[in-house]
């Protein structure tokens, strides 16, 4: 449930966002009888020194300039790309906590993110 998750997230940082990603490589080449588009939904949350604090300030801007939290890709490479380009800079931490196929994990390693 993504409003317990939020929840969840909020209670050790006041900076969490939510997104939207519009897939349209799914089931691409294999007939399963499901939805070719489909939209995923993400969140974001920040961690930093005293980010647990009401009136914390984050560092830096949640979304980079240039981007917005809505995406449309055509691959699930260029989801993982777009979420690394998105909310970090080169140097900076990722945690995936729902890895999977860990695709995001190598998406930022080749992005120069730990």
């Amino acid at each position: 449930n993504v409003h317990m998750n939020i929840e969840a997230l909020s209670r050790h940082t006041k900076h969490v966002q939510f997104l939207t990603f519009h897939r349209e490589d799914a089931n691409v080449g294999v007939e399963t009888g499901k939805l070719r588009e489909t939209t995923s939904f993400f969140l974001a949350a920040y961690f930093f020194p005293e980010c647990s604090n009401e009136n914390s300030k984050l560092p830096t801007k949640m979304v980079r300039d240039g981007y917005t939290t809505c995406f449309r890709t055509e691959s699930t490479n260029d989801l993982e790309a777009s979420i690394v380009d998105c909310f970090s800079e080169a140097g900076e931490w990722i945690l995936d906590l729902c890895c999977g196929r860990r695709q995001l994990s190598v998406a930022a390693a080749e992005k120069g993110r730990s």
